[in-house]
């Protein structure tokens, strides 16, 4: 059965919802996210197909793990994780939708829908001037959201969806084959992972996170509360992933990279850990950019992604921490 526009119009006028601002909307790729008022409440709507299974049994654990950290917020003596509250969720035969707490206030990132690269990447002028500010509330959350219980058992759905946010093994794409399109040597980069996967992903440093935590995921209200949002990668991993996933998002920001670093990498082990974390990510994401700018062509692909400062990251993550840090 196909998604056709009339499928979501009847559930839009079952709940009563008033359109104001798309997100995501696009009724043929079944994607529909949507800023709208129910009956006074400004809300955000958000309707999966049911054949869409990836996207459902994402949707199913987003939704698991937002009622878990309500249960986490009831307790006082836990920190709290700012997120935006699940107010009801519905289906019927073709959909899933879930309808969530609208919280005046913006995105950091200047998301354009529809346009090339990351938006993800492009943070505000206005909470540009409040770095330290900000990257505080960010790093609160992050240690907030590393308190939820990592018991695998409490969580209600399959755990392959909540374990890992990239594959255990630097594998999902083969090192050899980007080597010889990057032409770069993995070696180091393959030998240091090897050398130190033990201890990264031991149970003591397995934590909750976000695992898609980019400047368009971090929300800040009009009063200047900061909340996370979008759970549907989260995971538990290593605790430098969320940082090491912010930091490379930051790219443009060297100031705001150095103020993340400096708030949450203290050590030696803090620091190997954050560099295996750019390892695993960039192994499997390097192409993304120019994915997301919508090049097709191999050849062109490739350029674009060697000019691209996330490859002089993942040249320098095969070298040291050190190597890391003096990229410009």
């Amino acid at each position: 059965m196909m998604s056709t526009r009339k499928d979501y119009e009847d559930i839009i006028d079952q709940l009563g919802f008033v359109e104001k601002l798309a997100i995501k909307k696009n009724f043929k790729k079944g994607k529909y996210i949507v800023r709208g008022d129910i009956r006074g409440r400004d809300v955000l709507l958000k309707i999966v197909p049911r054949k869409n299974k990836h996207r459902v049994e994402t949707f199913k654990k987003e939704n698991t793990i937002i009622k878990l950290i309500e249960k986490h917020n009831e307790n006082f003596d836990n920190p709290l994780i700012n997120i935006t509250k699940v107010l009801v969720t519905g289906r019927n035969k073709k959909y899933f939708w879930i309808i969530r707490r609208y919280y005046p206030g913006t995105s950091m990132a200047r998301l354009k829908l529809g346009k090339p690269l990351l938006g993800y990447d492009k943070i505000r002028p206005k909470f540009i001037i409040k770095r330290g500010e900000y990257l505080n509330k960010i790093t609160e959350s992050i240690t907030a959201l590393q308190g939820l219980t990592n018991d695998f058992r409490k969580l209600g759905v399959k755990k392959e969806l909540v374990k890992y946010r990239h594959f255990e093994n630097i594998k999902i794409n083969n090192p050899k084959k980007l080597e010889k399109e990057l032409g770069i040597d993995l070696s180091d980069h393959q030998e240091f992972y090897k050398k130190i996967k033990k201890t990264y992903l031991s149970k003591e440093n397995i934590v909750a996170t976000q695992a898609d935590l980019t400047p368009a995921n971090i929300i800040i209200r009009s009063d200047g509360m900061l909340y996370l949002s979008d759970f549907e990668l989260f995971c538990f991993d290593n605790y430098t992933l969320d940082i090491a996933y912010l930091w490379i998002f930051l790219f443009r920001y060297p100031k705001w990279q150095k103020g993340l670093l400096e708030n949450t990498i203290n050590n030696d082990q803090d620091r190997d850990f954050f560099r295996a974390s750019i390892i695993r990510i960039l192994f499997q994401q390097i192409y993304w950019p120019a994915i997301s700018a919508s090049i097709i062509d191999k050849e062109k692909k490739v350029d674009y992604t060697k000019r691209h400062k996330w490859f002089k990251y993942l040249v320098a993550s095969g070298e040291s921490f050190e190597a890391l840090m003096k990229i410009k």
